[in-house]
């Protein structure tokens, strides 16, 4: 017992360096995972944001005033969102319109999503 108090000679360097590598080794992977983590929940976001602006955009398409066929429309709706607007008929039927919404970043158009409803003609 006496020994192991008076043996004061700490760690080597080379048991440091040895030690401190293991550490990043282990802690690369770790704040990879953090990085990626965050760029996807970021990426959700954005995608929120342009499904919740797409939801009100065709909310009132669809309420509103009518379109014909073969229309197309763009627009540029909250802060920076764009949104293109397709109108054709349906199956032939021309009671019945196929309205499909793009909804897209201004700055980023490859980024987007695509909401699509039929449509009664009054």
């Amino acid at each position: 017992m006496k020994r192991l108090i008076k043996d004061n000679s700490g760690l080597t360097l080379i048991e440091v360096l040895i030690a401190t590598t293991i550490m990043i080794i282990v802690l690369i992977p770790i704040m990879n995972l953090f990085t990626t983590s965050i760029l996807n929940f970021q990426s959700a976001g954005n995608k929120t944001q342009l499904l919740t602006a797409g939801e009100a955009i065709m909310e009132k398409i669809t309420a509103g005033e009518n379109y014909t066929a073969g229309q197309q429309l763009n627009y540029e709706a909250i802060s920076g969102i764009k949104y293109d607007l397709s109108v054709s008929s349906y199956n032939g039927d021309n009671s019945l319109q196929k309205v499909d919404l793009k909804v897209y970043w201004q700055d980023s158009p490859d980024n987007f999503i695509t909401l699509t409803t039929i449509r009664l003609v009054k």
